[in-house]
C-alpha cells in the first residue's frame, strides 16, 4: 500500500471512530512509529487529528470535521456494494484485501442515512461470486495474476477431467465466470489459447520463456479465431422441455435456444471442431432429453461415447468349463 493510500485510509478510519496508534498499526500492517508520522502528516495537510490520552483514548478527527461525503443515492450505494460483494466475501478470495479496503472507505464517506437504506437493500439481494474452489488452485491466483500482469511464462501442473499433467503456459487474462475463476493462457505444446480452471492447478511457478515460446505466441495470435466463427461447425440440437433446462449451461448466449413446439426446443451454436468432444460428453449426459441433428461428426462422437457406456454394463461371458 502506498503512503497516500494509507493516509486516506487512516483519515477514513478515524472519521468512523477513534483508534489507538497500535490498532491503526495492526490494521495497516506498519509500525506504530509509522502511524505517528502519518498522523502528523495528516495535520500538515489540514486534517485535524485530536489525541486523547489515558485509558480509552487514542486518535480521532476533531469534533465537527468531516471528510467530503460521497453523493450517492441509496440505489447507487446498493449497486456499488453489491458489485464489490461479487468479488467474494471469504478472507482468502482474490482481491480480498483490496475489496475490504474499498468497502471501508466507501462506508466511511457515505452519509449515514444513505448507508442505512443501502444496508437494508443488501440484506435482501446477493451475488454469487466466482470461487477459486476448495482445491489447491486457490493458492495460485496471485502467481497467475502476476504472470498476466508482467507477461511471464509459468510451468503448471493441472488436473483436467482426463489426467494430471504439467504444462508450459503463457497466461493472458483471468476471468470470473460460471461460479469459478478461469485462466486463459497460451499452451506451448498446442500453440493456441486455452481456458483453465484456477482451482484445478496443483502447482504454478514463474519460469523464463521456454524454447519455442515466440513461435507458440505467434501461432496463437495468427490462428486465433472467434469461438462462433462462421467457418466452425454448426451444432443443432433438439431438446425436450427438461433438456432445455438441463442444457442452459452449454452456451453463454441463451438466445441460441428457440421454442419450436409446445414441448420442444432447438439449440443452435458454432464452436471450434476440437470442442465437439466436450459437447459430445455433455450431450450423452442429457440422455433422451437431447437429440443431435447436426453435424454428423458430433453424432458419431455421441454414438461412440454411448457405446462405451453400454460396453461397461454388458455381462462378462463366463469361461467355458474345462474338459
Amino acid at each position: 500500500m502506498s503512503r497516500s493510500a494509507r493516509l486516506t485510509g487512516i483519515a477514513l478510519a478515524l472519521q468512523a471512530k477513534g483508534q489507538t496508534a497500535a490498532a491503526l498499526a495492526a490494521r495497516f500492517e506498519v509500525s506504530r512509529r509509522t502511524i505517528l508520522r502519518d498522523i502528523d502528516a495528516l495535520g500538515q495537510i489540514g486534517v485535524p487529528v485530536v489525541a486523547t490520552p489515558g485509558p480509552g483514548g487514542g486518535y480521532a478527527l476533531a469534533t465537527g470535521y468531516h471528510l467530503p461525503a460521497l453523493h450517492f443515492t441509496p440505489a447507487e450505494a446498493t449497486a456499488t456494494f453489491l458489485a464489490l460483494q461479487a468479488l467474494g466475501t471469504v478472507p482468502n478470495a482474490p482481491f480480498a484485501r483490496e475489496r475490504q479496503a474499498v468497502i471501508e472507505k466507501l462506508r466511511a464517506a457515505t452519509p449515514a442515512g444513505t448507508l442505512a437504506v443501502a444496508d437494508r437493500d443488501l440484506a435482501t439481494v446477493a451475488i454469487a461470486s466466482p470461487s477459486t474452489g476448495a482445491g489447491p488452485g486457490g493458492d495460485h491466483f496471485a502467481t497467475l495474476r502476476r504472470a498476466v500482469r508482467d507477461q511471464i511464462w509459468v510451468r503448471a501442473t493441472y488436473a483436467s477431467t482426463r489426467r494430471v499433467a504439467t504444462h508450459q503456459l503463457f497466461p493472458r487474462r483471468l476471468v470470473g465466470a460460471e461460479g469459478h475463476w478461469y485462466c486463459h493462457a497460451v499452451s506451448l505444446a498446442e500453440g493456441e489459447e486455452r481456458r483453465y480452471r484456477v482451482d484445478r492447478f496443483h502447482r504454478v511457478e514463474l519460469v523464463p520463456p521456454p524454447e519455442g515460446a515466440d513461435d507458440a505466441l505467434r501461432r496463437a495470435t495468427r490462428d486465433r479465431i472467434a469461438y462462433d466463427d462462421p467457418g466452425h461447425p454448426e451444432v443443432v440440437l433438439r431438446l425436450t422441455y427438461r433438456g432445455r433446462r438441463l442444457a442452459e449451461d452449454l452456451v453463454f448466449d441463451q438466445t441460441a435456444f428457440r421454442q419450436v413446439a409446445p414441448e420442444e426446443w432447438s439449440l443452435r451454436f458454432r464452436c471450434p471442431p476440437g470442442e465437439l468432444v466436450y459437447y459430445a460428453r455433455e450431450i450423452v449426459a442429457l440422455g433422451q432429453e437431447a437429440h443431435v441433428v447436426s453435424p454428423d461428426s458430433l453424432r458419431e462422437l455421441v454414438v461412440r461415447h454411448a457405446e462405451a457406456i453400454i460396453g461397461q454394463y454388458r455381462p462378462v461371458p463366463e469361461n467355458p468349463p474345462k474338459r
